[in-house]
């Protein structure tokens, strides 16, 4: 089965809609000074969608430290892949208003470089051994006090890709279960959090002599 894409909200191809009028200006810049500068014929209307409809997660480093990435994280909108001409341009965030509302946002981290690292982990996730005979739901994760932006692919058993550019302590585009990802992320967890509220270890028993 391919990796699925959650629901989205019920306005979403209005809010999107005024996404691409913000970002398609910006990207068909340099096209349009070509054209004023050479004289040449005007360039073509440009065809846009939006694709790869990831649902948001936000975690902290407190719940790297509680071992608990999967059950605290919070949901907080939904992502996508803006594409001009089948290029990808933009990554525009629908975030979930105090009414139900939704606004669509671009925010400044969907330069193409990172839009283009986001299809790298997707094309990563979509080669793992098991995935397409399993049942996955496309999440978007950010840690952002220990740096981490991943796809989190929700399923039996949950499975985590780092996007590049990812913290030193994981590997871009490689896949971790939740059990390696919170041990690779617990030493920058604890520094962030501080070390009253790292986990401990039970010491040893102590036998009379």
């Amino acid at each position: 089965m391919p990796i699925r894409s959650p629901s989205g909200p019920h306005d979403e191809a209005s809010v999107l809609a005024e996404a691409v009028r913000q970002v398609l200006p910006t990207q068909l810049a340099p096209l349009t000074t070509a054209y004023d500068a050479t004289g040449g014929s005007p360039p073509t209307p440009v065809a846009s969608r939006a694709t790869l409809r990831q649902r948001v997660y936000t975690a902290l480093a407190r719940d790297v430290l509680a071992g608990a990435i999967t059950t605290k994280a919070k949901r907080d909108g939904w992502r996508y892949i803006l594409l001009a001409d089948e290029k990808a341009v933009a990554a525009p965030t629908i975030y979930e208003g105090t009414a139900g509302s939704t606004i669509a946002t671009i925010d400044d981290d969907s330069t193409a470089t990172f839009v283009k690292t986001t299809l790298d982990a997707f094309l990563a996730a979509e080669q793992l051994p098991g995935v397409s005979e399993g049942d996955y739901e496309l999440r978007f994760l950010m840690i952002s006090d220990v740096g981490l932006v991943a796809l989190w692919l929700r399923g039996n058993p949950d499975i985590f890709i780092p996007i590049d550019p990812a913290p030193a302590a994981v590997k871009a585009n490689q896949a971790y279960s939740e059990k390696e990802i919170l041990a690779a992320l617990t030493p920058t967890a604890i520094a962030v959090v501080g070390t009253d509220n790292a986990p401990r270890s039970t010491p040893p028993a102590v036998t009379a002599g």
